[in-house]
């Protein structure tokens, strides 16, 4: 189990630079479970938002119908919310009976089509959203893969603080992009060359009007990766400053 710890943990951390690597990280949690479909919801849908939810091993129109609608009824959501953060346990033939189950509109119309077999399934909640939905990951077993059962509850629990950690600051940067993404839009509305420096005169966020001043170089150098202030400009603005 440890070098699956060790594998999963890496590619959960990667995944916080690279959101695209959560894909990654379910596979290979997939193959560490023995075969496995599983939901990471890091932010649940809501109406009117699909939320941030990755899936392993869904049809991709299936995975569209549950953010549309199937998280209404997911009867796993709704354990998952009654779960302290970092609770680790077999649902589906454990805390929901697998008749329950069986006679759900979420199985009948959205896991049977896909070849989930009712029971059983894991579901492991690490944290809250800001709407005080479950952040979490649920484990289905796909009809003629190994039961679930102590040994994939125990690697998801050991698991459990680096994901804790990973999907907190994968959401803080999401966040981050969000609103760095807000201010590059607002400088874009204003009608002459606009930028945002840090405290070392350096450019944080510039606007379309002030790249295209860059082609002609003063005030700006336009370097390979983005742009900076003239170093002659950056000196008289600290000399305003101070």
């Amino acid at each position: 189990m440890d070098s699956d710890l060790t594998q999963l943990a890496d590619l959960a951390y990667d995944a916080v630079i690279a959101p695209g690597r959560w894909a990654d990280f379910l596979a290979a949690l997939a193959r560490a479970l023995g075969g496995a479909s599983i939901g990471m919801s890091l932010r649940h849908p809501r109406d009117g938002n699909p939320g941030w939810v990755v899936f392993h091993d869904a049809d991709a129109a299936f995975a569209r119908s549950y953010a549309e609608h199937f998280f209404r009824i997911d009867p796993f959501r709704v354990r998952s919310d009654a779960l302290e953060p970092g609770g680790c346990e077999v649902m589906a033939g454990g805390t929901i009976a697998a008749g329950a189950v069986e006679r759900s509109e979420f199985y009948n119309d959205w896991m049977r089509p896909q070849g989930f077999a009712p029971a059983p399934s894991i579901g492991l909640t690490l944290d809250r959203d800001a709407g005080g939905e479950p952040i979490g990951i649920g484990v289905f077993r796909p009809r003629g893969a190994r039961a679930y059962g102590d040994r994939e509850v125990r690697l998801l629990r050991a698991l459990t603080p680096h994901l804790q950690r990973a999907t907190r600051t994968a959401l803080q940067l999401a966040d981050a992009r969000s609103e760095l993404a807000a201010t590059t839009d607002a400088l874009d509305l204003l009608p002459v060359a606009a930028v945002l420096l840090d405290a070392e005169g350096r450019v944080v966020r510039a606007n379309r009007k002030a790249h295209a001043l860059a082609e002609h170089g003063r005030p700006f150098v336009a370097t390979r990766a983005s742009l900076a202030l003239d170093p002659e400009v950056v000196t008289a603005l600290r000399r305003v400053a101070d």
